[in-house]
């Protein structure tokens, strides 16, 4: 899957010297990978999400990506 690809990246940047002559187009290549990602979710994800859930399911799902956001920082 898409996240699992970016778990490796991100694992393989982790463990990779910012000395390795791979690691400027590793990086770039994460971030490009991230970032079509995110306008896929954006552009076809999230748009037929909001029209599927109810005001309750909307403010249970805001509380806990807050709480995730919190745990993460």
């Amino acid at each position: 899957t898409e996240h699992g690809q970016v778990k490796e990246s991100h694992y393989g940047l982790n463990h990779m010297s910012a000395d390795d002559p791979a690691w400027i187009d590793t990086v770039r290549e994460f971030r490009a990978s991230v970032e079509a990602h995110a306008r896929m979710e954006e552009d076809q994800v999230f748009p037929r999400l909001r029209g599927e859930i109810d005001e309750e399911l909307d403010a249970r799902i805001t509380k806990e990506v807050k709480k995730a956001e919190f745990m993460m920082s």
